[in-house]
């Protein structure tokens, strides 16, 4: 659901993941081309597309940083380390509330992390635009579960 006014509470049996799609027709012009962009990268690689959307003084984090990532260089980097982690990976938006320059946007990521193992996981994104409306600073926290590997003792314990 897409509210410019103020922030709701989502309802999964009216969201347009509950129906399987990605309709965000109420969504503004920002939130499309960040998921589009998003989308493109995954599929091709070129950070530089996601990059273009920060200001120069922009801010990234997520929670494995102690501290942010700055500037364009730290844009690139970020979703660079993002790819990095994937043989393949398509994120799918669920849920998007706007209001006064912040986008919240809901997620799941689906695909194979490096060697093969299939992954499945979600999260949300928290996206602050200047006045230019470029990105000044980005947010994400997911479940980092998926991610690790169970690794069990070669030798059982007695």
């Amino acid at each position: 659901m897409v509210d410019t006014s103020q922030a709701q509470t989502p309802r999964a049996s009216s969201s347009p993941a509950a129906e399987g799609k990605e309709n965000f027709a109420q969504a503004s012009h920002e939130a499309k081309f960040f998921m589009s962009t998003l989308h493109q990268i995954e599929e091709n690689g070129n950070v530089e597309l996601m990059a273009q959307l920060f200001d120069e003084g922009a801010e990234l984090w997520r929670p494995t940083f102690e501290e942010p990532y700055r500037a364009l260089s730290g844009a690139r980097r970020f979703w660079k380390e993002y790819l990095d982690q994937f043989e393949a990976i398509h994120s799918r938006f669920t849920d998007i509330t706007e209001r006064n320059g912040l986008l919240i946007l809901e997620w799941e990521g689906q695909g194979r992390v490096k060697g093969g193992r299939p992954i499945h996981y979600k999260g949300v994104s928290i996206i602050e635009l200047n006045s230019e409306k470029k990105v000044a600073r980005f947010k994400t926290y997911f479940d980092a579960a998926p991610f690790l590997v169970m690794q069990t003792p070669t030798h059982p314990i007695h």
